[in-house]
């Protein structure tokens, strides 16, 4: 007997055929992920809806009152710092754990010590640059590497983040958005 297989590497029909139940606390709405906050998130990528044999992230979510945001940014340049204080005292926090599967995670760790080499290299360009004499030309090729390497490793730490933002968090539920269309398919919808 010859099995027809049209993708090797997709996930098995069994498996996306399992869908969560009502009473599991976790759904969607429209591009939202919705989940009470005593719930946990399947074992599955929060990328690409494989499975991640038990290989999970923790994830913190922030959520600032949308009002206090718009303040804050509007006087960021009348009072500066101090207006980071009542952003610290009124955001909601909340930790989540998102699956990861081999590849996706392979691919975060490898990013991270792209972003930690290249990090590094800054910072020795840096002080290689304070040893060179300021009146020759030599002395901006090291700032110029090290610059180079620091917007690299920038690019690269965040390349590797798993990019999930809460857009309301309350006493019962986290409302996330950043959740991939084929991971949210597996939820039912939120019931109103």
């Amino acid at each position: 007997m010859i099995l027809e297989i049209d993708n090797l590497y997709a996930t098995p029909k069994s498996v996306l055929d399992k869908k969560y139940s009502e009473g599991e606390g976790v759904w969607r709405k429209k591009k939202l992920l919705v989940m009470d906050r005593t719930s946990t998130l399947p074992d599955r990528c929060i990328k690409c809806n494989t499975p991640t044999k038990g290989f999970f992230v923790e994830k913190n979510l922030y959520y600032y009152p949308p009002i206090l945001t718009i303040i804050s940014f509007l006087l960021f340049f009348v009072i500066g710092i101090l207006i980071i204080i009542p952003l610290l005292i009124f955001r909601k926090r909340a930790k989540i754990m998102v699956g990861l599967c081999e590849h996706h995670r392979k691919r975060r760790i490898n990013f991270l010590w792209i972003f930690g080499g290249f990090f590094i290299l800054a910072i020795i360009s840096f002080l290689v640059s304070g040893f060179v004499p300021n009146s020759t030309i030599e002395s901006a090729i090291p700032l110029s590497v090290g610059g180079g390497a620091l917007l690299i490793s920038l690019i690269f730490v965040t390349a590797s983040n798993i990019s999930l933002f809460a857009k309301k968090i309350d006493d019962q539920h986290l409302w996330i958005r950043g959740v991939k269309p084929i991971y949210l398919q597996e939820f039912p919808e939120l019931p109103e």
